[in-house]
Formats: C-alpha cells, sequence, structure tokens
C-alpha cells in the first residue's frame, strides 16, 4: 500500500510505501545525502577516469552505499554498465585493444 506524501524541499508529491519513513522526492535525497558526503572530499581525493570534469556525479559502491569518488557522467554510467565487475571491465579493455592492433 502507498501513502502519498509532499517532498519537504521541492513540493513534488511523493508515494512512499508503508516501510519508507523519508519525507523526500528521491532526487531531494540523494542531492541531500550526497552534498554532505561530497563536504567531506578534499580536492586530492577526487578520482577521475577521463580529463573531463564537466558535469560531475558522485560514484558510489551499490552495495556498501560508500562513495569511491566523483566521475563525470558517462564514466558513471559505463561503470553502472559494467555493474562494478572488474572482469568484465579488464576483458572490455582486452577486447579494445586486440582492434587497436588490427
Amino acid at each position: 500500500m502507498y501513502s502519498v506524501f509532499i517532498c519537504s524541499i521541492c513540493s513534488k508529491e511523493i508515494f512512499l510505501t508503508k516501510n519508507r519513513t523519508t519525507t523526500l522526492c528521491r532526487s531531494c535525497y540523494k542531492k541531500n545525502y550526497y552534498s554532505r558526503s561530497i563536504d567531506n572530499f578534499t580536492l586530492g581525493s577526487k578520482r577521475y577516469i577521463c580529463d573531463k570534469k564537466k558535469e560531475l556525479c558522485v560514484d558510489h559502491d551499490h552495495i556498501t552505499g560508500e562513495i569511491r569518488g566523483l566521475l563525470c557522467k558517462r564514466c558513471n554510467i559505463g561503470l553502472g554498465y559494467f555493474k562494478d565487475d572488474t572482469d568484465a571491465l579488464t576483458n572490455a579493455i582486452k577486447y579494445l585493444e586486440a582492434g587497436k592492433k588490427n
């Protein structure tokens, strides 16, 4: 069963299941949670995959929820498609490198 609430930040209507207790929509919850976590980063601890530092996203471990660093949107989505599977990423690198030799 769902309950209807209004997000306490943006006033968007949200539907919550019985077990959820937040009064924030998903977008506001993420912004609130991640902005507090990003404040704990120092410039030296930000890690990037590519050189693009525009439109940074917070990268986190989907099992522990621990924030790993900041990535550009494309790199973050790319890792998401691989579901943090390092073996699959290694195979993808080998595939790309083999294509360069031909």
